[in-house]
């Protein structure tokens, strides 16, 4: 049968299935959630937690791309709203606007109306990990702080069929995703004015942007770790293993070959790739491992050694720990964006170990200073 292009699915959780046999199994979230308590939940006990979800009655959930049969497209659509609904009952969703699900994912990016002026233009994220494909992207509607979410539809495909190999991975993938949103909804009160306002001291607004994409993984991974597949630590480890141990011998030569070309934005640019890029994605684990509560001694025992092995690297790490739970703990109580700052100075303590510093000029400008590291 040929695929059907641009099959559309369900627009909101009122159109969503009373039929739990979508996506209800013994791996289902609800489940895990409740602490693996497998005892089927009676008709009531299931409406009585419907009934608790947070989701916005209004968002938008749209499914597009290439399907069997408008059938498959519609199941989709509506096992994806009925997550929504259940996931709703732990996370804060009253700000999700929209969820979009398309194999055109690149190009869903570049359509989102942000609400707010910027010249960064939104992408796919491209590092060591490989390319992302599900993006929680903050908005500004009528002043307020919303969500939309994009998913890559081969990612959120398993969601249907709780024996396919990837229905976790799809499940962590969505919550992790809802995790972005709740956060939206809880900075939107306690800092209204954050997204999409630019810090006009450079040094200042470089490491905010540091500080704040650790915090926003961190968070998401926290509030998402309920979900999380069995081999997640695992399969970090290796990866932020050769991040650490290669940090320094590529943030040497990269100041090396700064002496070669003089390009100081690349040259800057790659330097917070490289340090700044280590503790973003440490956070999505730290988050994870604070969700579950569990160390990293624990759960990934060779960056554990690696770290401790790594002078330079263990008093910025037990900073950008403890840095981290203080901002979740404040978290419904910020009241401004100077929570940030002992985050923010953590981060800078990494670039200057890497060999890194903004020392600022009488004009005011700033400075990039770039020394060879001790370490």
């Amino acid at each position: 049968m040929n695929p059907l292009k641009e099959t559309a699915a369900a627009s909101s959780p009122g159109c969503g299935p009373r039929d739990r046999s979508l996506a209800l199994g013994s791996t289902h979230p609800m489940t895990i959630a409740s602490g693996q308590n497998e005892e089927p939940m009676s008709e009531e006990e299931f409406a009585s937690l419907m009934a608790k979800t947070t989701l916005n009655p209004c968002v938008d959930v749209c499914v597009s791309g290439q399907f069997d049969t408008r059938e498959d497209a519609d199941k989709l659509g509506k096992t994806v709203v009925l997550f929504l609904q259940m996931l709703g009952v732990y996370l804060q969703l009253d700000c999700l606007e929209a969820l979009t699900v398309t194999d055109d994912y690149e190009n869903a990016l570049l359509k989102i109306e942000r609400g707010f002026s910027t010249n960064k233009a939104l992408a796919p994220t491209r590092d060591e990990f490989g390319t992302g494909y599900a993006m929680s992207i903050p908005v500004i509607r009528n002043g307020a702080l919303k969500t939309h979410i994009v998913i890559h539809s081969g990612l959120i495909k398993p969601l249907v069929d709780p024996n396919h190999e990837k229905y976790s991975f799809a499940v962590h993938t969505l919550a992790h995703e809802l995790g972005h949103a709740h956060d939206h909804s809880v900075t939107g009160r306690t800092l209204p004015n954050l997204v999409g306002t630019q810090l006009p001291d450079f040094r200042q607004g470089t490491l905010f942007n540091l500080a704040h994409g650790c915090w926003c993984e961190y968070i998401a991974s926290r509030l998402s770790a309920t979900w999380g597949t069995e081999n997640y630590c695992a399969e970090f480890e290796p990866t932020l293993c050769d991040m650490l141990s290669t940090a320094m011998d590529r943030g040497t030569a990269c100041i090396f070959c700064h002496r070669m070309h003089g390009n100081i934005a690349d040259t800057e640019a790659e330097m917070k790739n490289i340090y700044g890029g280590l503790l973003t994605r440490l956070s999505y684990l730290v988050g994870h491992l604070h969700g579950i509560e569990a160390s990293i001694k624990e759960k990934t025992p060779k960056l554990h050694t690696l770290i401790q092995d790594s002078k330079w690297f263990i008093p910025i790490f037990e900073r950008y720990e403890s840095n981290l739970k203080e901002l979740k703990e404040t978290h419904e109580n910020w009241t401004g964006i100077e929570v940030f700052n002992p985050l923010m100075d953590t981060c800078e303590s990494m670039l200057n170990a890497g060999g890194m510093r903004y020392l600022m000029l009488p004009t005011g400008n700033y400075f990039v200073e770039l020394k060879y590291p001790n370490n």
